[in-house]
């Protein structure tokens, strides 16, 4: 009997890459899907976007999974992985029972032909341009406790850009003589590409047309290009068509254009009306990833929990909490006018990655795993702010049952300052009963932080001991 035949709780996987022509990622190298914490495990997918060696021909696809930075083993054995079409529809499903190896990750060399997602099946494997891919997961023993989903989205950035270019005198350019294009982006006119155009010689002293490009925009880290020459019926005739990767710090490209002057100059009625070549080129430029998103959706109490982890934006590192459905944690927010409301989101400004990345841990575990004092007091005040109460207290407990005289007074301020009675009761307690034994320093940090909760410590130290 198949996994897909069998009714038992799984985790859940579904990655797609849009805009996946145009992702950067070269031969033998792997594009990875956001990472994510799942069941208590750190797991990633991983695909070979343009094949591998052993696998030249085929897109690879991977699953990894450690805990704490190691390799997971035993913890799971069943395994599928699946590029899924357009209508939910499975194009290609392979399973396997293995144990996870070590320092590797498991899945199949040979998923697909390239040559079908890019080019022959191309509009089943790629509708929109966009790349579906799924990783169900089984225990070997036992069940899942719950259906997990886990949504992972990433975009690679692409602006399409096309022009004219008329080179008007072309059978008077003379050698190592430069045309010169710049081109800018549409969406805020940045220059993103210079383009020289000039004659010169090969090795064998052979007149050829050159294409020199210089990258003006560090931004991008691959392009494609499409050229045509036109000619004087108008008619498009194709070039030359390249990819070409920006690795800094060469920002310098150059390829030979196809025609040689001298077969233009043989054709000038058809290539050179008026004697001006004209030519036709289709950029497209790719920033490579510029978003991530992780979106969560787990069965609880019968109904549907769907949380949205960090989400990454290139040059505008925000950090945003998504479509928090069917859950009382941030329904209040939702339900306020907080000027968020048209685009559903709740914007956490200037947190941590690590710290959204516990909250929403917890969201959907219960449980935060590594509690330190450099991350407990930023989690109880996300807490705090969002109304997360098992997590409020959870932070709460830890800080409690950790106090030590340099301690102290950071968390009785902390507890003052989110009105946490509780745990300002148990603290005051605590520096009432050691205060004599606390540093100087400390005594002048709390009374210039609030000399009110300072007067009421040394009140009750006076006249409780």
């Amino acid at each position: 009997m198949t996994p897909e035949e069998m009714d038992e709780k799984c985790i859940t996987i579904m990655w797609t890459v849009e805009n996946m022509t145009y992702c950067s990622t070269k031969f033998n190298r792997y594009l990875a899907s956001p990472s994510f914490e799942m069941d208590g495990m750190i797991c990633e997918l991983w695909i070979t976007p343009r094949g591998a060696v052993g696998s030249e021909d085929n897109l690879c696809f991977y699953f990894s999974a450690s805990k704490d930075g190691n390799d997971v083993v035993n913890k799971i054995m069943r395994y599928e992985l699946a590029i899924i079409g357009k209508d939910d529809s499975v194009l290609v499903s392979y399973t396997s029972e293995n144990i996870f190896p070590q320092d590797k990750g498991c899945g199949f060399d040979s998923l697909v032909k390239m040559s079908e997602v890019y080019k022959s099946k191309r509009e089943i494997f790629l509708p929109e341009d966009t790349l579906t891919m799924r990783c169900r997961l089984w225990k070997r023993f036992g069940e899942m406790t719950k259906n997990v989903k886990c949504l992972a989205r990433t975009i690679i950035g692409v602006e399409k850009i096309s022009f004219l270019w008329d080179l008007e005198n072309f059978s008077t350019l003379e050698p190592e003589k430069r045309r010169t294009y710049l081109i800018k982006s549409a969406v805020n006119n940045r220059p993103i590409l210079s383009v020289d155009f000039f004659l010169t010689e090969d090795v064998y002293h052979k007149e050829i047309i050159r294409v020199e490009m210089q990258l003006q925009d560090e931004n991008v880290e691959y392009s494609t290009l499409r050229l045509f020459l036109v000619d004087v019926s108008r008619n498009r005739v194709q070039c030359n068509e390249k990819e070409i990767w920006f690795k800094q710090p060469i920002k310098r490209k150059y390829f030979s254009f196809f025609f040689t002057r001298e077969v233009l100059l043989a054709n000038k009625k058809t290539f050179l009306p008026n004697d001006v070549l004209q030519l036709y080129w289709e950029w497209v430029f790719s920033d490579g990833i510029v978003l991530e998103e992780i979106k969560v959706q787990y069965n609880r109490n019968n109904s549907e929990i769907e949380i949205c982890d960090a989400l990454k934006e290139k040059n505008n590192r925000s950090t945003r909490l998504f479509s928090v459905l069917s859950s009382s944690v941030f329904k209040e927010k939702f339900s306020t006018n907080m000027g968020e409301k048209d685009s559903d989101c709740v914007e956490l400004e200037d947190i941590d990655d690590d710290i959204v990345k516990r909250m929403i841990e917890f969201l959907y575990t219960n449980h935060v795993e590594d509690l330190t004092w450099e991350n407990v007091f930023d989690l109880y005040k996300v807490a705090n702010d969002y109304d997360i109460l098992n997590l409020k207290n959870l932070c709460a407990s830890y800080m409690k049952n950790h106090l030590s005289l340099n301690s102290a007074c950071d968390v009785l301020l902390l507890a003052h300052n989110c009105a946490d009675n509780d745990m300002k009761s148990v603290v005051s307690d605590f520096v009432v009963k050691y205060g004599k034994r606390m540093a100087f320093s400390e005594w002048d940090f709390l009374i210039d932080s609030n000399g009110k909760v300072a007067a009421e410590i040394l009140y009750r130290m006076v006249f409780e001991n």
